[in-house]
């Protein structure tokens, strides 16, 4: 299932409206053209702000962020409305998103730009393979041969 696919499922069922917004141009060898040049999709819900979303990856939500806040058209969207951008990976054979908020204060051209971050995803703790013990348990034989 696709990140869009998957933000869609998930958010229909927490009671919003969601559609997509991204369209491919046929033009050439085409290509995929995004809402403001940075949201698949479009949410609404009641009591809550317009969202403009970025579906993506976990792995890619750094890069999308990096985009988004070159483009100058979203000091407009954010004056009115809310962009995040949603990474979904998977641990441990369960999934999770990773969710960034892109705020006006953070489309400043000054210093590095901040986000807010909603949720972010377990770091999975990897295991060596090797027991420390197991690396010196070679037994040395009288003439200095390994046994």
């Amino acid at each position: 299932m696709s990140p869009t696919a998957r933000f869609l499922k998930h958010y229909r069922q927490l009671g919003w409206v969601v559609d997509v917004v991204e369209r491919f141009v046929a033009r050439g060898h085409g290509y995929r053209k995004d809402f403001l040049g940075c949201a698949d999709l479009i949410a609404a819900k009641p009591g809550e702000k317009v969202l403009a979303i970025q579906a993506t990856s976990a792995s890619n939500v750094a890069s999308r962020l990096k985009k988004s806040k070159g483009i100058a058209e979203l000091k407009v969207w954010l004056t009115v409305a809310t962009i995040v951008v949603v990474g979904w990976g998977r641990r441990d054979g369960k999934w999770f998103a990773r969710i960034e908020e892109l705020t006006l204060d953070s489309m400043g051209d000054e210093a590095e730009p901040e986000t807010v971050t909603r949720a972010k995803l377990p770091r999975k703790k990897r295991k060596s393979q090797w027991a420390s013990a197991d690396l010196f348990a070679m037994e040395v034989g009288d003439e200095g041969e390994q046994k």
